[in-house]
């Protein structure tokens, strides 16, 4: 069966309490629901920014 999945991501604390998740989400419903493709919401990276964990930014 056909599965679409979306990866939802934001890097920092200030994204997660904005719309960004929200907006992210809708989008990738809404493509799927264009195309009649079930979207599995599991893919997640939420408020780890990869850029300060690589480089030794993160506090």
């Amino acid at each position: 069966m056909l599965k679409a999945y979306s990866y939802i991501r934001f890097s920092t604390p200030e994204q997660a309490r904005g719309d960004s998740l929200r907006r992210q989400t809708a989008k990738a419903e809404a493509w799927c629901n264009e195309r009649g493709i079930p979207l599995d919401n599991t893919l997640r990276d939420l408020g780890v920014s990869a850029y300060n964990v690589c480089f030794g930014m993160q506090n």
